[in-house]
């Protein structure tokens, strides 16, 4: 029961809203990618068009296949800088 903790189901999803499941996305990607949707080249008009074409689009598999089409590197195949992604800081 354990490993099921944090994953997201059919139920879970169905409650989620686009902005919570948009939500989902970037910290999926961001752990496991060190990137957000927007870093990623995508914008919310196409989220909104995944969302839209997906009855049941469950984050994880999203993610999955978002990262396998765009080539991206899983942060555990570079090492990484430790587990919370870099931010850009301005003056």
């Amino acid at each position: 029961m354990a490993e099921d903790e944090g994953k997201e189901t059919s139920a879970t999803r169905s409650a989620l809203s686009f902005a919570d499941w948009r939500r989902k996305i970037d910290e999926l990607l961001l752990k496991n990618y060190m990137i957000d949707f927007e870093q990623a080249g995508a914008d919310e008009e196409q989220l909104r068009r995944y969302w839209q074409a997906d009855p049941d689009p469950e984050a994880e598999e999203f993610v999955q296949w978002f990262a396998t089409k765009y080539d991206l590197t899983h942060v555990q195949e570079w090492g990484g800088w430790g587990s919370y992604p870099l931010k850009t800081f301005s003056r």
